[in-house]
């Protein structure tokens, strides 16, 4: 499930009211990732985005056979397109094993 709470206002330059105006994009987003089955959250990524509108990076973000969930992180290029150099990748299976009493596990 992807939420995200902020600023996603982006002005073109065919709007001529948007003449001086910068952008104003930035806020918080949400991924959690649940196991339907047990109907508990299994992953929960937390972060920041700034002048990187949410769709950018949470739209490209994708599933790898059943296992792994890949999402682009990282800044955008000078075209505003976001760059996919650096991946954050996530073992769905790794967190839902038999036996991992570690549960959740942050990182900043």
């Amino acid at each position: 499930m992807n939420s995200w709470d902020g600023f996603d206002i982006a002005h073109t330059f065919l709007d001529p009211t948007a003449v001086f105006q910068r952008d104003k994009i930035r806020g918080k987003y949400w991924i959690d990732i649940f196991n339907t089955a047990l109907g508990e959250r299994v992953i929960q990524i937390q972060g920041a985005f700034n002048d990187a509108e949410p769709y950018m990076f949470q739209g490209q973000a994708s599933w790898y056979g059943s296992r792994y969930y890949v999402m682009p992180v990282g800044g955008t290029l000078w075209t505003g397109e976001f760059g996919l150099r650096r991946l954050l990748i996530c073992d769905v299976e790794a967190a839902t094993r038999q036996g991992n009493e570690s549960g959740l596990k942050q990182r900043k």
